[in-house]
């Protein structure tokens, strides 16, 4: 067979071949569009482009298919833009809206790839799409999908879990479900206070107000004695909202205190006179009053304090015990005042005053007169004997003095005795001191004349040595010598006598013994 036949055959078979086969190179293309990919939280959204060539026919609608390789990662599509997307769990239909539901050729976005990562730890998966059509798929199928975002629930709770304060004592303990409290104990010169409130649960918000002013949402400038402060707290969710108020005091304002401050029995006249810090008295009623329910009137330092009273009525002749027992607000303290009331018998009276001949007294009844002491003697001689023989004391004007407040005026008058003694026994110390040092400084004075004395006597006795051809009346030195040891000794005496002298000019105290 020629060469030229050969040819022929070849290329006729060639032709039928290709002819047999169809032609199936793809009309467009599917890309990632990675510079627009969106990760929020655990979910990642991968925009998918269409490109379609300019030398293809219009591309028909298609479906679109995703998988992971992890169970933990879904994937969908979502519809973006004008494309319209039919999606079906992990497939989708995609058409187009352009004239005739056809893709032309060019870019056109298709929506979103949506993976969603349900486990809250990071993942890093492999997906992929296939499609229904002939359409090229994008090779790069990896990417890094964060935990997954849990929203936390915000919280309701609008309660404080504490309150902390620079200065004074909150009062009660702090209990976030108390909302009204009082901070005391703060001195007057402190013109500020801190107060830091935590809230029970994270999130909360808080506002301080009051005082005179607030700075810094904590710092408090205060008025003196009481201010109103409010800790308003709002909750994280803002549906719930509570306002913890404070009495804050300055000063002393008697607040958790346990004393009265005022105590009287109408007309009768305890004695001593009422004193807060005073706890123990006496009282005379006449024989006609049984009780004091009536005339009994106080009032304490703190408004709050709980009061018990006992013994206020029932009086029997002779004595009788009230008591009075004060407990303040936090329970800390307790003072407990004493009435001893001595109820008069019917024979009974009770002297007030004697002045100018003239004797005030309360009778049995209750009622008071006055008698000139002649009259008085007649009727009440035994209490007119008591007046003369000193057992009733008065005072400048007549009243009568209590043995209560006759004790009081010994023992000030024994303090200010044992106070002069101490006084005159310290001033004769510090005389004796200072003689003993004088007489020190004195002495030393005296030394160096002696010194010169003996070095004078050696000098002449060493000149008498040397000069033996001069004459010297040495009797006259002597004598000399003699006369000048008696003129230092002299001297000496005359100072220690004249310091003692000045000082004793110096230091004159007259002392009066007060009776």
């Amino acid at each position: 067979m020629s060469k030229i036949i050969k040819k022929i055959i070849i290329s006729g078979v060639s032709i039928f071949a290709l002819s047999a086969v169809p032609f199936t190179v793809d009309a467009a293309s599917i890309e990632y569009e990675e510079g627009k990919i969106v990760k929020d939280g655990g979910v990642v959204k991968i925009p998918l482009k269409l490109s379609v060539t300019e030398t293809e026919a219009p591309l028909d609608g298609f479906t679109l298919t995703c998988s992971t390789d992890t169970l933990d990662v879904d994937c969908s599509f979502e519809q973006t833009g004008d494309t319209k997307v039919i999606p079906t769990g992990k497939k989708a239909a995609f058409a187009s809206l352009a004239d005739q539901g056809k893709f032309p050729a060019g870019n056109t976005a298709l929506g979103d790839l949506v993976l969603t990562n349900n486990q809250t730890i990071q993942k890093n998966v492999e997906f992929s799409i296939s499609s229904t059509s002939s359409i090229t798929l994008p090779n790069k199928n990896n990417i890094t999908i964060n935990a997954k975002f849990v929203e936390k629930e915000k919280s309701n709770d609008a309660f404080l879990g504490s309150i902390k304060i620079s200065q004074g004592r909150l009062s009660p303990e702090f209990n976030p479900e108390i909302q009204e409290y009082t901070i005391y104990d703060i001195a007057d010169t402190i013109n500020s206070v801190t107060i830091n409130p935590t809230c029970r649960t994270t999130g909360c918000d808080y506002t301080v107000s009051g005082g005179l002013s607030v700075s810094g949402n904590s710092k408090v400038t205060l008025n003196q004695g009481a201010n109103e402060v409010t800790i308003s707290v709002t909750s994280e969710n803002r549906e719930e909202t509570k306002n913890y108020k404070l009495n804050v005091l300055r000063g002393d304002t008697g607040y958790n205190s346990a004393k009265l401050s005022t105590l009287t029995f109408g007309e009768y006249t305890l004695t001593p006179a009422f004193s807060k810090d005073v706890k123990e008295y006496t009282l005379t009623v006449p024989n006609t009053i049984t009780s004091l329910v009536k005339d009994m009137k106080y009032t304490s330092e703190d408004g709050n304090a709980k009061v018990s009273i006992d013994g206020l009525d029932n009086f029997v002749v002779g004595e009788n015990k009230l008591t009075i027992t004060v407990d303040n607000v936090t329970g800390s303290e307790t003072i407990t005042y004493t009435i001893n009331v001595t109820r008069l018998s019917n024979q009974q009276i009770e002297v007030l005053k004697y002045k100018n001949g003239e004797v005030t007294f309360r009778d049995s009844e209750g009622i008071q007169n006055t008698l000139d002491e002649d009259e008085f003697k007649k009727q009440y001689e035994k209490e007119y004997d008591k007046i003369k023989d000193g057992t009733y004391k008065f005072d400048d004007k007549g009243n009568i003095i209590t043995e209560d407040e006759d004790e009081t005026k010994d023992e000030e008058k024994k303090d200010k005795k044992d106070k002069n003694i101490i006084l005159i026994v310290s001033l004769i110390a510090s005389g004796l001191v200072i003689i003993i040092i004088s007489g020190i400084l004195i002495f030393k004075k005296k030394k160096p004349k002696d010194s010169e004395k003996h070095e004078e006597k050696e000098e002449i006795k060493n000149d008498a040595e040397l000069e033996k051809t001069t004459e010297i009346d040495e009797s006259g030195i002597e004598e000399e010598a003699i006369k000048k040891d008696a003129t230092v000794d002299e001297d000496a005496t005359m100072n220690v006598d004249e310091a003692l002298i000045d000082l004793m000019s110096t230091k004159k105290y007259d002392f009066k013994d007060e009776e």
